[in-house]
């Protein structure tokens, strides 16, 4: 039966575990609430003392807005941001607002190495030796400056703070001293410098880049000085002369207007007009004069002498109709005709010798232009040959120029990109804080109230882990998974056997209430062999086993109480009785058992003695002597009630166990570890033995919150 509790208790539910395992905690911290109290209060005093102890600190906090997009005034194209790495920008930003760098800057700009006020600020004694200078000013060592240096960028990077505001693009920079001013003038000399070194790392990244491009362009311009040169003095030296820049025509050939080419082009256009002239004066002059007389009809001579000749034939007609030839007047106006007529021709013939000499002239002329024109196509074609070469020149200074202009083009951008909106702009600055920061009175009261919680509730764990053994008698079927058949007082040692021999006193009724337990009917339903036992000594176990033999013996029954502690016998003591011969002898084969028992005036029970201490007693309880003991013994009485020794580091009672039919483990309040009753009891279950249930013993003022003596 009592085997299968203990299994069953190893199938408790998992709440029934927490539950057994908070009654545990608690009772543990009713067991030390005195230190948990004290514990608490200590903290409470302890944190009340430091805050009143402790300098007051100022912070001042300074508001600044990082934005993700640049807005340059002139961007590099393909410069995009991707909005996927806002995180990473961001937390760069907040590890560069840390960065030791930014502290060594404030430090350099503020010269805080310098002042003792910015060290009296912190706390701290100004460090290193200073001399006084002509002037009445502090100087400083190098070893000093670069010792104070240290400290200043150390003081800097422990109270600066950089908090960023959830959800936004806004971050607070805060920095804590005992100076509510210096505090304000770190914080925005902090963000200033912030600012300046942002500006100067995007200079910086590009610098390498206008570097380059700074040389390519020398290299590059003296090229093109170099090229142009090579065309000029080539120019020079081929007699090219260009009057105009040339374009780039259809074919790609360079069109250029040249000296040479405009001379060809005005001696052609000459030759040209000359041929005309030489042309139109040969057909006038080789003609009937018609051409001629036609070509002069707007001459003022000859149109005038046909006017005249006009009038003077219209005369003749007129005088004609009316007298005869010889009339005079006729004949007048005869005579003056033929006159006209004879100017007329005279005037004609002038005028083609006059066309006739201008046509000799224009194909003299003709023929002088020929022949420049010859000659100036022969200096063209040589130019057209030199030009192939000076194009070369020319072709290659102007790659080289649009080289330059594109570099230089390029740097103008890369110079003008650095020029924009920052991406740091400062939404708050700092001002001097009117109230202290810290300490703070409440908040660290219930600092001190939360950590003297923890240290009570760390106390509490480890009283609770700490294997102080079972206390509670609940404990017997909840951590043993065995019945609890009843519990006794802690007695004084003189005490005990006084107190059993009266029947009426506490001890003995809590015996008699346990034998009931063993035996509900008062009958034989008993077991008839019981022994009692132990994890260790002084439990117990040898009081219990006396108790519960006076029990039965007052219940009517004939008991024998059997002492089988043959290491440590006391029975025959509390009763005042001789150990010569006893159990021992028995089991090392004498067999009048009934020659050894020892009549009692407890009760009227008997008791067999445990004997001589034999030198091996595992050995004698080996055998079967012992079961064939017991069995006579049950043959004679109506209990044998034994003593057997303590279970731990012995293997006595296991082997006692196998004769009886039922054990009373005994287990001392506050005595044995759990983990050795346990133990112990897991002897008895590697062996089947027929567990009864547990006494718990001495319980005291300690146990009383705990139900004494209820079940």
């Amino acid at each position: 039966m009592a085997s299968r509790t203990r299994a069953e208790a190893g199938h408790i539910s998992f709440g029934h575990v927490m539950m057994q395992r908070f009654r545990r905690l608690g009772r543990a911290a009713w067991r030390g609430k005195a230190i948990i109290f004290s514990i608490i209060a200590t903290s409470l005093v302890i944190g009340a003392l430091v805050t009143l102890m402790m300098s007051s600190r100022f912070t001042a906090t300074s508001r600044i807005e990082v934005s993700r997009d640049q807005k340059k005034i002139a961007p590099p194209q393909g410069s995009g941001v991707d909005a996927n790495q806002d995180t990473d920008f961001y937390n760069t930003q907040y590890y560069l607002l840390q960065a030791q760098s930014l502290a060594i800057r404030v430090v350099r700009v503020m010269k805080l190495a310098e002042n003792d006020d910015f060290f009296a600020a912190h706390g701290l004694s100004a460090p290193g030796k200073t001399e006084v200078s002509t002037l009445g000013k502090p100087r400083f060592t190098p070893q000093n400056l670069g010792e104070r240096e240290r400290l200043a960028v150390q003081l800097l990077e422990d109270n600066i703070e950089v908090k960023p505001i959830r959800g936004s693009s806004l971050i607070d920079v805060s920095y804590t001293s005992r100076s509510p001013v210096w505090s304000a003038r770190v914080v925005n000399a902090w963000i200033g410098e912030f600012v300046s070194s942002g500006v100067e790392r995007r200079m910086a990244s590009t610098a390498g880049a206008r570097k380059f491009l700074q040389r390519r362009l020398a290299e590059v311009r003296t090229r093109i000085e170099l090229s142009e040169r090579n065309a000029t003095l080539y120019a020079s030296m081929s007699g090219i002369i260009p009057l105009s820049p040339g374009s780039d025509g259809r074919n790609g050939a360079r069109q250029e207007q040249t000296l040479a080419s405009t001379d060809f082009a005005a001696l052609n256009d000459a030759l040209h007009k000359t041929m005309v002239e030489r042309a139109v004066a040969g057909s006038q002059a080789s003609g009937d004069g018609s051409g001629a007389l036609a070509a002069e009809s707007s001459g003022r001579t000859l149109a005038l002498l046909r006017a005249r000749r006009g009038e003077a034939a219209a005369e003749y007609a007129r005088l004609s109709a009316k007298f005869k030839p010889a009339y005079p007047a006729v004949a007048a106006v005869a005579r003056q005709l033929k006159a006209l007529d004879e100017s007329i021709a005279g005037e004609e013939r002038r005028i083609s010798a006059s066309f006739a000499s201008q046509a000799r002239n224009a194909a003299q002329l003709e023929n002088r232009l020929r022949s420049e024109v010859s000659q100036s196509k022969a200096r063209l074609d040589k130019q057209n040959r030199d030009t192939v070469q000076y194009d070369t020149y020319r072709r290659d200074a102007d790659t080289n120029r649009a080289l330059y202009d594109g570099f230089l083009e390029r740097y103008k951008q890369l110079s003008v990109s650095d020029v924009g909106a920052n991406d740091v702009s400062v939404v708050d600055l700092a001002q001097v804080p009117e109230k202290p920061s810290s300490p703070k009175l409440l908040n660290n009261l219930l600092l001190a109230l939360l950590s003297g919680g923890l240290l009570a509730g760390i106390v509490t764990v480890m009283l609770a882990r700490a294997d102080n053994g079972v206390e509670e008698n609940s404990d017997i079927q909840e951590i043993l998974g065995i019945p609890l058949l009843g519990t006794t007082r802690e007695l004084e040692a003189e005490d005990v056997a006084e107190l059993l021999a009266e029947p009426k006193s506490a001890l003995s009724e809590a015996y008699a209430r346990i034998w009931s337990r063993l035996s509900p009917a008062g009958t034989q339903d008993a077991p008839g062999a019981i022994m009692v036992t132990s994890t260790r000594e002084h439990e117990g176990k040898s009081t219990s086993a006396w108790g519960l033999a006076l029990a039965a013996s007052r219940s009517g029954k004939k008991v024998i109480l059997v002492d089988a502690d043959m290491h440590r016998p006391v029975l025959h003591n509390y009763m005042n009785l001789e150990n010569d011969r006893g159990l021992s002898n028995l089991l090392s084969g004498d067999d009048n058992w009934k020659g050894m028992v020892r009549r009692t005036t407890s009760g009227g029970i008997t008791l067999l003695p445990a004997g001589p201490v034999p030198p091996g007693v595992a050995e004698l309880l080996n055998g079967d002597r012992m079961t064939i003991l017991i069995g006579q013994l049950i043959q004679a009485y109506d209990h044998v009630v034994v003593d057997a020794p303590p279970l731990l580091d012995m293997q006595d009672a296991p082997l006692v166990a196998r004769s009886v039919q039922a054990v009373v483990f005994v287990v001392e309040a506050g005595g044995a570890g759990v983990r050795a009753v346990r133990s112990a009891l897991d002897r008895l279950d590697g062996i089947d033995a027929p567990i009864s249930g547990a006494i718990m013993t001495k319980l005291g003022e300690r146990n009383a919150h705990y139900h004494y003596d209820k079940l």
